[in-house]
């Protein structure tokens, strides 16, 4: 891991343009939520949160998208919000 620090501003810039346009093709949301340490915490929520492969796989992608655009090594771990709508 490198030692140059990324703060919580650059790493929602980048799930914000550059992975959540990806991820909403398919229906699908993802939000930054926290960061602490090298753990960053996303929120998915939209067709992501039924999704199977809302899990360990997804998170995987998400980590390996900001190492290769950051140069450092994060890990990421999903929370899932369920919508629920009244009628």
């Amino acid at each position: 891991m490198k030692n140059a620090a990324f703060s919580a501003q650059s790493i929602q810039r980048i799930i914000d343009t550059e992975l959540r346009p990806l991820v909403n093709v398919d229906g699908g949301d993802i939000r930054f939520a926290s960061i602490e340490g090298t753990t960053v915490r996303i929120i998915a929520s939209a067709a992501c949160a039924g999704c199977p492969k809302c899990d360990d796989d997804f998170a995987w992608w998400i980590a390996r998208e900001l190492n290769r655009r950051t140069g450092n090594t994060f890990d990421v771990t999903i929370d899932v919000e369920h919508t629920y709508y009244h009628h």
